[in-house]
């Protein structure tokens, strides 16, 4: 038993070093740039880590109340200091724990009995790792335990074949058939990546020589706990945390292959992306505060600010560019825009898809952005092979379309969204969008992606653009609605006069 002294001096180390450990890279695969919003896309941590981190917090004030009273040298009594430890270990030694961690002192729920009242049963896991792909539980019973455990079945057993009319109940299963049993059924219903996590039980008091010099009925516990998919490990090594400055990160890139949804293709033939001078263009929305605050984004967007295609010359390696999108997106837009586009805009549309001169009368046409026309996405998903990203994003996105674009607490998104989204997931592209409401709903919970050495973007965010353009799109037609018609009325609509 540790002395009130030296488990002042664990749990100090613990607490403090437990400050500056991270499994995580601290950001998320987003590339945002909106204007004069902040750039969050950061991981959400590691659940449960500040929780534990406050409970080893308060042992340690514990011990040191009762060093206050007590000789430094007593053993410090009813302490769980080998249970932290040995949770600090874990989650500090890749060998144990997987990067990323997600979760520490996680319990998972079991699944309801049929007949059984009240909350179902939770089982515990101490470190969530790989992304969810691997669960850690950590068991410090000691061989004791475990005999004493046997005996008293056996005396139940006894009892029980010695009374005349003995009752009829169930033997009460040991512990860790009991553990092995509820991890097992944990695991069934949390499915990851089409698999259920691996389960690594640390028998952190025992070793393999006393187990075989023991009752045999504690190796054929050992050997049933397999049979569950458990993996058994005896000890927990230990492991010197070294905390080293990280290398610097590559800037997050575009893939070649962008996929566009409706709000991007908007954007990208919107009369503001291509008029000569929209720093000189005089609108009149109504006094709304949001109309006036979406225009003046745009207008202070394309006036070399951040510029759309300007942006993407910047970002993107051109030499390789390619825009994508659904056949679902492509009919929208032209919905859309049949409302709302007006003359040179609908021929834009037009060229965006099928080829012609999609840069005339655009103040680009002397240096037009490469990647159109705009290709449309196979269903049948011939375009590209397998994705890269990892599919958490993925498999979420698939589970809000079939709920009706339900997002549970993030709220809901639109099916369209979400199967554009999915579009650009399942190959592996950077989806190019405005709605920033709905990714941010997407990526909630999102820790990490599969192959962390790459710095290619799953979503790329741009200021939104839809309101701005029916703003302008209105201010033009009561333009051309105030001024006599002539045979120049399409290039003119290229310039907002100033009132």
């Amino acid at each position: 038993m540790t002395s009130i002294a030296e488990s002042i001096r664990i749990y100090k180390e613990i607490f403090e070093q437990s400050a500056l450990f991270t499994s995580n890279d601290d950001r998320l695969l987003v590339i945002d740039n909106w204007l004069d919003v902040p750039n969050d896309w950061t991981c959400s941590g590691i659940e449960g880590y500040h929780r534990w981190r406050m409970l080893i917090r308060a042992e340690l004030i514990a011990a040191e109340e009762l060093l206050q009273t007590n000789d430094a040298n007593e053993p410090l009594i009813s302490s769980n200091l080998i249970a932290h430890w040995t949770c600090w270990m874990a989650i500090i030694n890749p060998a144990v724990s997987k990067h990323p961690i997600t979760a520490v002192n996680k319990y998972l729920m079991l699944p309801k009995r049929q007949g059984h009242k009240g909350k179902p049963k939770s089982v515990k896991v101490d470190v969530v790792a790989d992304a969810g792909r691997e669960w850690i539980r950590l068991s410090n019973i000691k061989l004791s335990s475990i005999l004493a455990e046997l005996t008293e079945i056996d005396s139940l057993i006894t009892s029980s074949e010695d009374e005349a009319d003995p009752v009829d109940q169930p033997m009460p299963v040991p512990f860790l058939l009991k553990l092995g049993h509820e991890l097992s059924e944990a695991s069934c219903r949390h499915i990851i990546h089409d698999q259920r996590p691996a389960i690594h039980l640390y028998l952190t008091r025992l070793t393999p020589q006393e187990i075989a010099d023991s009752d045999s009925r504690v190796a054929s516990q050992l050997e049933t706990l397999s049979l569950y998919g458990i993996q058994v490990h005896f000890g927990i090594p230990t492991y010197d945390l070294k905390l080293s400055p990280k290398p610097p990160r590559q800037p997050l890139k575009p893939s070649s292959n962008i996929n566009l949804d409706v709000s991007t293709i908007i954007a990208f033939i919107s009369l503001t992306t291509h008029i000569h001078d929209p720093a000189e263009a005089s609108l009149k929305p109504n006094n709304a505060n949001e109309h006036v605050r979406a225009i003046s984004n745009q207008l202070r967007q394309e006036s070399s600010v951040c510029a759309l295609f300007d942006l993407v010359r910047q970002t993107c390696d051109t030499d390789t560019l390619q825009f994508w999108t659904t056949q679902e997106n492509k009919e929208r837009t032209y919905s859309i825009m049949e409302k709302i586009g007006g003359a040179s805009e609908k021929r834009r549309l037009d060229c965006i898809f099928d080829g012609g001169d999609f840069w005339q009368g655009s103040r680009y046409s002397d240096s037009p952005v490469p990647g159109f026309p705009v290709k449309i996405i196979s269903d049948a998903g011939e375009d590209v092979a397998t994705a890269s990203f990892d599919d958490f994003v993925l498999r979420r996105a698939q589970k809000a379309l079939s709920s009706d674009g339900n997002m549970g607490s993030a709220g809901k998104v639109t099916s369209h969204t979400l199967r554009t989204v999915i579009a650009g997931l399942e190959r592996g592209w950077t989806t190019l969008t405005s709605n920033r409401q709905s990714i941010k709903a997407l990526v909630q919970g999102w820790h990490t992606h599969l192959h962390n050495n790459s710095s290619i973007a799953t979503f790329w965010l741009v200021e939104p653009r839809s309101l701005s353009e029916q703003m302008l799109e209105r201010s033009d037609r009561q333009r051309k609605l105030e001024q006599p018609q002539d045979s120049n009325a399409d290039s003119k609509q290229q310039t907002v006069n100033s009132k």
